[in-house]
């Protein structure tokens, strides 16, 4: 069992000034605004060249997917 320490004067004033300076500092600076997170922002636009890049790769990943699961053979499972 741990016990807890006596309260030392000075270290409760530093813990003091510490709040003060903390809630000074957000009174300052305040909430965000409009903040959201990184995955609720609206994405860049991309080029048409970039969108065209895109769907390439994604065309040529989609039929590499679609090879490897046509040669899969169905065994019996009786």
């Amino acid at each position: 069992m741990t016990a807890t320490p006596s309260s030392d004067p000075r270290i409760e004033a530093v813990a003091a000034r510490l709040r003060e300076a903390a809630q000074e500092r957000a009174d300052t600076y305040g909430p965000p605004a409009d903040w959201q997170p990184i995955w609720k922002r609206p994405g860049k636009p991309k080029s048409v060249k970039a969108k065209k890049a895109e769907l390439a790769k994604q065309r040529k990943r989609l039929k590499a997917a679609g090879i490897r699961a046509g040669s899969v053979s169905s065994g019996s499972f009786s």
